[in-house]
């Protein structure tokens, strides 16, 4: 493993399962989860890929794997297009570590001797066919940088597994925020499928990735609650 991995980047269930498979169980805060884990991963540095692989998680089960790993990627595919900058902006570094552990939770998938022929198939195609998912993720994320980056400046081919460090590159500045009521986001209830922990989740990564701070959430909600006033007014004035 390299020093790419970032446990800050990591969402709430991905930082659990890290923790899991090196033997971390605990109900303390996700800043607590989130240093235990680095300082886990950090030891892990330079031991050979076997090794890393060779995490189990006790709380293994098929089907629920296929479920957190599938969300996983959907949630890098849905966060890809939003990229546009250097090696040195937060959504790569992001992008960059989950990829890389879901590539890895893909690869400790084992398949049992006491499955039948058409179950073990099964468990090959989906392992296969998401670890090829995961290489074509990373493949993606660099030819960004590949397309964003000045010409002169030529990015290395990533491994599959960890990418090599890339060499540093101007990052782009981007001085004037989008105000955060414009970024496409909203909360409908948990009855359209998506949970408050989700929705809170989805906020911070984009906040993080735009460089929001806890003051422009705050602005932004005294904007949002002006905006419902003025239209509240006008409504009424109209009767």
């Amino acid at each position: 493993m390299d020093d790419t991995f970032k446990a800050r980047y990591l969402l709430a269930g991905e930082l659990d399962y890290e923790l899991r498979i090196r033997g971390i169980v605990t109900k303390r805060s996700s800043d607590d989860k989130r240093r235990l884990l680095q300082r886990s991963v950090d030891k892990d540095i330079g031991r050979p890929l076997e090794l890393i692989l060779a995490y189990k998680d006790p709380q293994f089960d098929y089907e629920q794997e296929v479920e957190s790993i599938n969300s996983t990627i959907d949630s890098i595919k849905q966060l890809m297009p939003e990229f546009e900058g250097s090696p040195q902006d937060a959504l790569f570094k992001r992008l960059r570590t989950r990829i890389a552990h879901v590539t890895l939770r893909v690869l400790r998938i084992k398949i049992p001797d006491n499955l039948s022929e058409n179950d073990a198939k099964e468990m090959v195609e989906f392992r296969n066919e998401s670890h090829a998912t995961c290489a074509l993720l990373e493949a993606e994320l660099y030819d960004k940088v590949e397309t964003t980056a000045s010409p002169q400046v030529s990015s290395p081919v990533a491994p599959v597994i960890f990418p090599s460090v890339v060499p540093s590159l101007p990052p782009v500045v981007n001085t004037k925020l989008v105000p955060i009521y414009k970024w496409g986001i909203s909360f409908s209830g948990e009855a359209q499928g998506v949970g408050v922990n989700q929705f809170l989740e989805r906020v911070d990564e984009l906040c993080q990735t735009r460089h929001a701070t806890k003051d422009d959430l705050y602005n932004s909600a005294v904007i949002i609650i002006i905006i419902i006033i003025i239209i509240i007014e006008a409504n009424t004035n109209r009767r």
